[in-house]
């Protein structure tokens, strides 16, 4: 159960249902982790989250949701699809060269759009990645990813043009994420603390928020079966929509997750994204996601975890943000729009 997965997956069923389309979003899912997950937590507490993510996806998805991670069901599913779109987020961001995300199916011809993948950036020196997956990656007939280090890749894989576009939350208005958010949980004012790595420099970045934020509780969205940090309150069972509700009302969000980051964007609130640490570490390709939507949006506000917060010098003008997310937002639109149009028009032009 992952937020950034689950609100972008329904992002674009409603994008593309909004161009005219008949959307079914078939989704891989592998079934050893899912089960695994009910050890991270106690089995009561994952139902709970569990049931509201379920709920989320088939309240704001039109048509139905297919799960699956056998290479036949996904083949039955498309057999009767027009097109189909790949995408988004982190579908080819693994080594494991699993063809099903690259909609590798032979016998089945459907025309292919790539919609945002995201790409390692540890995979442009892997040979072996370019020699598995390039054939997959040259079948589509539209290819975009969401990231400039993803696009030299499939452009350098490809030999093809790939557009840089952004990701499918973006494609929805707050307005629109509004009718899906939870009502406000919190009637205190509060600073969120959406924090996936773990790092011995938190505490640092605890104190600086807690004075430049005087009198606003910590909450901490976790997904752990723990509290978070000892500094604050942890909301463990959060679904999508209180998710939502809880970005929506903050003063100001501390984040290392990149949907953490574009729900701050797309409601406007001061944010601060710090490096995700793993074991003290730098996770360098997540780094680079959080850095190249900031770049994309003219925002400086990425903070290293052991560095000062300026807080004055990190402050976003939302008025110039805005405009420049509403350009990138039709530009991303016009590609889905044309490559599914295009697509159409020869399925017509065979029939």
């Amino acid at each position: 159960m992952n937020f950034g997965e689950t609100l972008q997956a329904v992002a674009l069923n409603r994008a593309i249902t909004k161009l005219g389309y008949q959307c079914i979003t078939a989704s891989y899912e592998n079934v050893k982790e899912n089960f695994n997950g009910w050890f991270k937590m106690n089995i009561k507490e994952y139902g709970i989250r569990g049931l509201k993510f379920e709920l989320f996806r088939l309240k704001n998805m039109k048509y139905p949701i297919v799960r699956s991670n056998q290479k036949e069901e996904f083949e039955k599913i498309l057999k009767n699809a027009d097109a189909v779109v790949c995408g988004s987020d982190c579908i080819w961001y693994e080594k494991d060269y699993n063809s099903i995300l690259f909609l590798n199916f032979p016998k089945n011809r459907i025309p292919k759009i790539a919609y945002a993948p995201s790409l390692r950036d540890d995979i442009i020196t892997d040979s072996m990645y370019e020699r598995k997956v390039a054939r997959w990656i040259k079948d589509f007939s539209f290819l975009s990813t969401r990231e400039k280090a993803g696009s030299k890749i499939i452009e350098k894989i490809s030999g093809r043009n790939v557009e840089i576009v952004l990701d499918p939350t973006f494609l929805l208005s707050k307005k629109e994420w509004n009718k899906m958010c939870s009502a406000r949980l919190i009637k205190e004012p509060y600073v969120i603390m959406y924090i996936i790595g773990k790092s011995r420099c938190m505490k640092s970045i605890v104190s600086q928020i807690q004075s430049y934020y005087s009198g606003r509780k910590l909450i901490w969205i976790t997904m752990e079966n723990n509290d978070g940090y000892s500094v604050g309150e942890g909301k463990r069972d959060v679904g999508p929509a209180e998710f939502l509700s809880l970005i929506r009302y903050a003063d100001a969000v501390v984040t290392d997750s990149f949907h953490g980051s574009a729900f701050s964007i797309i409601y406007q609130k001061q944010f601060y994204a710090i490096k995700r640490m793993v074991n003290n570490n730098d996770v360098y390709d997540h780094d680079c996601r959080i850095r190249n939507i900031l770049e994309i949006l003219n925002i400086n506000n990425y903070f290293s975890n052991d560095e000062e917060i300026d807080f004055e010098s990190s402050y976003i003008d939302y008025i110039s943000t805005n405009k420049k997310l509403m350009l990138e937002r039709k530009k991303s639109l016009r590609y889905l729009k044309n490559a599914l149009n295009i697509l159409e028009e020869k399925n017509e032009a065979r029939n």
